[in-house]
C-alpha cells in the first residue's frame, strides 16, 4: 500500500512466495534489474522468495520475508546514490520483524515482534528505533506522517501535522509520538497524503486530517484535527488510504471509496469527487484492498487482482496506459495472496517458485560469428534480449539443453556487440525468471 501498512486478512506464509511488480519504474521500484521507463505487465522482482508481506511507497518497495528480515529496492533507501537499487537488498541492522510500511516520502517503518517500531530513509539507511513507543501491534506510514496502534487499542502518531493528520487537536508537527485523541478499541490505522483513518472493533471508520477532496468521508470538505466518524460505514474489515482518497472493505466483500476521484480511483464509473462513501462498481468477493497515489487495487478470493484509477505508468497491469473508472482485471496475475499500490506502481505476492537461468560463461564462436552461453536452468523457450534497452527479443536463439544456448545471426549479432564494449544480455525463461549479464567482444 502506498500510505498504509495494514494487511488484512493475514498473509499465509507459503514457501517460495515470489514478488511481481508493474507500473512506473523511475527509481527502479519494480526491482527487475532495470531503471527508468515502465511496465504495463507484471514482471518478476529479481531473486527474492519466501516473502510474507509487501508495501509500496511513492517510488520504492519493501518486502518482509518469512525469516523476519526486511528487503527494499528503488529510491536509494539503502544508502546508495542514483540510479538506486534495481533489485532487492537486505536492510541492515534489523531482524525479527512482524510488519512493514513504505511511506510516501520515501521512508519506511518496521514493527518488530517485541512491539517496538523502527524507521529508516535515504539519509539514515540504518533503522533506528522510534522513541517512547512500545506494545505496538500495527503500524502505518502516510506521506510524511506515521501511525501506530498499541495493544490497548489506542492510536499514536508523529511527523507532519499541517492538516491535523496526527489527530492530537493541533496542527503542530511532532518528532515523537503523541496520542490521537478520542480513539479506543482501534484494530488498525492507515495514513494517506494528508489524512488518517482507523477502524474500530465495532466495524466503524474514523478519520482526521486533510479533507479538501472529501477524503474524511463525513459529508464535508473541512479539515479535522481530531477524529470524526465517516458516514454510512459499518462492518468494515480493512482500510487503505491514498493520495486524497480512501478505500474500505466490508465483511460482504464489497469495496467502498471516497475523496479524490480525478482519475477514477473511486471506481464508481465517474470522475467526480465524493465526500461520502460510494460503492465501487462491478467488483465483489474481495479479500484485500490497497490505495495508491491515484490508483486502487483489490484482491478477490479467487486470487485475481483488479485495478482502477490512474494508469499513466501502467500501474493497473491491464496492458494499457488508459485510466479506468471501473475495475479491470490485471493480466497474467493469478493465485495472488497479497497486493500493494504505490505512487505509480503495484506489487503482488504469488505463491510460486521462480528459478532464474544462471550464466557461467559466454564464448565467442567464429565462422560465422556466434555466442555460446553456458550455465544452468535454460528453458527451451528462453527469450534473449541484447543491449541496454532490453526491449526487442533476439530473433535467432538455438536451445541445445538446459546448460547451453547459442545466439546466431552472425552479421547482425556482431553489430549488436561493438568491439571493446560491454553489452548487456538478458535471458528470460517463460515462467518470468531471468538474469542479466554482460559480454565484451574483443
Amino acid at each position: 500500500m502506498l500510505f498504509a501498512a495494514v494487511l488484512f486478512p493475514s498473509i499465509p506464509t507459503l514457501s517460495q512466495n515470489s514478488v511481481w511488480a508493474w507500473g512506473g519504474n523511475s527509481a527502479s521500484q519494480l526491482g527487475d534489474l532495470s531503471w527508468g521507463g515502465f511496465s504495463t505487465q507484471p514482471v518478476w522482482v529479481f531473486d527474492i522468495s519466501d516473502v510474507s508481506a509487501i508495501s509500496a511507497g511513492s517510488s520504492h518497495s519493501v518486502a518482509l520475508k518469512e525469516d523476519g528480515t526486511v528487503w527494499d529496492w528503488g529510491y536509494c533507501l539503502t544508502g546508495s546514490s542514483y540510479p538506486c537499487w534495481s533489485y532487492p537488498r537486505q536492510v541492515s541492522g534489523i531482524s525479527d520483524v512482524a510488519a512493514i510500511a513504505a511511506g510516501g516520502d520515501n521512508f519506511s517503518l518496521a514493527l518488530k515482534n517485541d512491539g517496538t517500531v523502527w524507521r529508516w530513509d535515504i539519509e539514515s539507511p540504518i533503522p533506528t528505533q522510534v522513541p517512547d513507543l512500545n506494545n505496538v501491534v500495527s503500524v502505518a506510514a502516510g506521506f510524511a506522517h506515521c501511525l501506530a496502534v498499541k495493544s490497548n487499542g489506542t492510536v499514536w502518531a508523529w511527523g507532519s501535522n499541517y492538516s491535523g493528520q496526527l489527530g492530537d487537536g493541533t496542527n503542530e508537527n511532532r518528532n515523537i509520538p503523541v496520542q490521537t485523541l478520542y480513539l479506543s478499541d482501534v484494530i488498525a490505522v492507515v495514513g494517506g497524503r494528508t489524512h488518517s483513518l482507523a477502524f474500530k472493533s465495532d466495524g466503524t471508520v474514523w478519520a482526521w486530517g486533510g479533507n479538501y477532496y472529501g477524503q474524511l468521508g463525513d459529508g464535508t470538505n473541512e479539515d479535522k484535527n481530531i477524529p470524526i466518524q465517516a458516514s454510512g460505514l459499518s462492518s468494515i474489515i480493512a482500510l487503505s488510504a491514498g493520495g486524497g482518497y480512501a478505500l474500505a472493505l466490508k465483511e460482504d466483500g464489497t469495496v467502498w471509496a471516497w475523496g479524490n476521484n480525478y482519475n477514477g480511483q473511486l471506481g464508481d464509473g465517474t470522475k467526480e469527487n465524493k465526500n461520502i462513501p460510494v460503492k465501487a462498481m462491478n467488483i465483489s468477493d474481495v479479500q484485500a484492498i490497497s490505495a495508491g497515489y491515484n490508483h486502487s487495487l483489490a484482491l478477490k478470493n479467487d486470487g485475481t487482482v483488479w485495478a482502477w484509477g490512474g494508469n499513466q505508468g501502467g500501474q493497473l497491469g491491464d496492458g494499457t496506459q488508459e485510466n479506468r473508472d471501473i475495475p479491470v482485471q490485471a493480466s497474467t496475475v493469478s493465485n495472488a495472496i497479497a497486493i500493494s499500490a504505490g505512487g505509480d506502481h503495484s506489487l503482488s505476492i504469488l505463491p510460486k517458485a521462480i528459478t532464474p537461468p544462471t550464466v557461467a560463461s559466454i564464448q565467442k564462436l567464429t565462422d560465422p560469428f556466434r555466442l555460446k552461453i553456458s550455465g544452468s536452468d535454460f528453458n527451451k523457450d528462453i527469450v534473449v534480449f541484447i543491449g541496454y534497452q532490453l526491449y526487442e527479443a533476439w530473433d535467432n536463439v538455438s536451445y541445445k539443453n538446459e546448460e547451453t544456448i547459442i545466439l546466431k545471426k552472425g552479421k547482425k549479432l556482431k553489430k549488436a556487440f561493438p568491439e571493446g564494449q560491454c553489452t548487456s544480455i538478458r535471458l528470460l525463461n517463460p515462467d518470468g525468471g531471468y538474469t542479466i549479464t554482460v559480454f565484451k567482444r574483443n
